[in-house]
């Protein structure tokens, strides 16, 4: 748990980024790199679009959570997205590749689903419709589609852990801040019977400065990123 002092630091500086307009700044960069280095590779804007949006979603949800004074849970949810936003970011700009099975991972993600519905099907009690014709012609279009944007539907889509491969040096910064924020994400004998007030508000403090400070990190990874290849070109 950090100190009173460096929790305050991560706060101020996500609350700088917000309060200054810096995210304009991501913005106007992927703007750019849309019309220009990436008019060829639509699926890469669409990565970091899709990563902007939604850090800004979670920061701006867990900050109103925190100040509201939401339970727990609210806020380390939230918390712990961004930790694995801030993972994914820092998988998709090491390398361009990665970015790619990132978005590819987005299709076989919707196939996964696809399948459980396949394998787990409605009681047919409870629905008058052909439930598994529709999933079947489902998968079956879907497949055909996936086919024309060149991905390959059959390899599984990326695990954490698997990150972690590539990149060693985020597993004990994942796994650690994961474990503390899951233990209060679930309804665990710990988060609802385990601390007192008191701890448990020092506990939320905590949990919003993992979340402050990696609000910063992606925002700061990703202004690297975008600036390192405009100013390539």
């Amino acid at each position: 748990m950090t100190d009173g002092s460096k929790t305050l630091e991560n706060i101020q500086k996500a609350k700088a980024i917000i309060s200054s307009g810096s995210l304009g700044i991501l913005d106007q960069q992927i703007s750019r790199l849309i019309k220009n280095q990436w008019t060829t590779k639509k699926w890469l804007g669409e990565v970091f679009v899709g990563i902007i949006d939604q850090m800004k979603y979670e920061y701006a949800s867990m900050n109103v959570a925190y100040s509201n004074n939401d339970p727990i849970s609210v806020v380390a949810w939230r918390a712990r997205n961004l930790l694995e936003i801030c993972i994914w970011t820092i998988f998709c700009t090491k390398d361009e590749e990665n970015a790619r099975q990132f978005y590819d991972d987005a299709a076989r993600d919707f196939d996964d689903i696809l399948r459980s519905l396949q394998n787990h099907p409605i009681p047919k009690e409870y629905s008058d419709e052909d439930f598994d014709g529709l999933i079947a012609n489902g998968i079956k279009d879907f497949r055909e589609r996936a086919i024309v944007f060149g991905v390959n539907i059959d390899q599984k889509y990326t695990k954490i852990k698997e990150v972690f491969e590539i990149l060693p040096d985020l597993k004990n910064l994942y796994l650690g801040a994961n474990k503390q924020l899951s233990k209060f994400v679930h309804p665990t004998a710990l988060s609802m019977i385990g601390l007192a007030d008191g701890r448990l508000q020092k506990m939320k403090e905590h949990f919003f400065d993992l979340g402050c400070l990696n609000f910063v990190g992606i925002f700061e990874y990703l202004k690297t990123y975008f600036e390192t290849i405009l100013e390539g070109n």
